[in-house]
């Protein structure tokens, strides 16, 4: 009997503590329409006779998912993976002295992958405020970026795996007491690990499912 009572205890936390996850569980899925910038030119300058320059300006679409666990009604923790695609400009030119240079432009297709982890806030909780429901995120981890121009042969293209710092702003509506939908604002910031190679710059504007 004893052990009876042993294994219903056992049974009953494992029953408490799935109960307090789902009821902790964090999900996030957004879909964003977005600009990416990329831009490098190197110290000699443009017009130098050793300048290098290169830069990719596109739009394309985005979408981002998050999975963690709600620590209180106002702050979570989460991992998060976002893929994106991107079409645009490319621009490229490398002088090799004054009467010669290297030059490549023409439509690019970009692709990134980002895969990291992040906190988002809900500070304001109450719905007299007009603050009400507003949050913020922010996201640190690596971004890959893979364009068509980059390749063995002709290796002038923007395919760099890069440290990248993302982050959203918005407002959520309540749906039920769990799940949400929002509208948002991000910006991201990717800085490759490869010395001297420019800056990517993304900014858009989207939509979000979210349940805390």
């Amino acid at each position: 009997m004893k052990k009876i009572f042993v294994l219903l205890a056992i049974l009953a936390s494992f029953s408490f503590a799935a109960t307090d996850y789902r009821n902790s569980f964090f999900f996030d899925a957004s879909a964003t329409v977005s600009y990416l910038s990329y831009y490098y030119d190197d110290d000699s300058g443009f017009l130098s006779p050793r300048g290098e320059h290169k830069e990719f300006d596109g739009t394309g679409a985005a979408v981002n998912i998050k999975i963690g666990e709600s620590l209180k009604q106002a702050f979570a923790v989460h991992g998060t993976m976002e893929l994106g695609y991107f079409n645009g400009d490319f621009f490229y030119n490398k002088s090799k002295g004054y009467l010669h240079s290297e030059h490549d432009e023409g439509d690019d297709n970009v692709f990134k992958v980002f895969l990291g982890g992040g906190v988002l806030f809900t500070p304001f909780r109450n719905p007299e405020l007009l603050m009400h429901n507003f949050f913020a995120n922010v996201d640190l981890g690596v971004t890959q970026y893979v364009d068509s121009r980059s390749d063995s042969e002709n290796d002038h293209g923007i395919s760099y795996t890069s440290f990248g710092v993302h982050s959203e702003v918005g407002r959520l509506w309540n749906i039920t007491e769990h799940w949400n939908i929002g509208l948002q604002a991000t910006f991201a910031v990717d800085i490759p690990f490869e010395e001297d190679s420019g800056t990517f710059l993304n900014v858009g504007a989207g939509i979000k499912f979210l349940r805390k």
